[in-house]
């Protein structure tokens, strides 16, 4: 059992993260061309949470696992779709 992390840029930048285990996640959203961090979210485990800028960003998303302490994530791509499964230590575009 594991949970899954997607993100988003259709319409702006998500993260949704689903699945079976609790647990908590500190989401950072900050424009890597500027180094402003325009949102952060404290979200749970089938919750998501996303920034309000609909312009193209290259965003560096940070999510990090609050057990673990473990933190991921570096996204550039405007109107894609990716997912991280924790288990398998991999991002797939979907």
């Amino acid at each position: 059992m594991s949970n899954c992390i997607q993100l988003s840029f259709v319409d702006g930048p998500k993260v949704e993260v689903t699945g079976d285990v609790p647990s908590s996640y500190r989401v950072q959203f900050i424009d890597d061309d500027t180094g402003i961090q325009h949102y952060e979210a404290r979200i749970a485990t089938n919750n998501w949470c996303a920034a309000n800028l609909r312009y193209f960003v290259n965003w560096r998303i940070k999510v990090e696992e609050m057990a673990r302490r473990s933190s991921n994530t570096s996204f550039a791509q405007s109107g894609r779709e990716y997912s991280f499964n924790w288990a398998a230590n991999h991002w797939a575009t979907r």
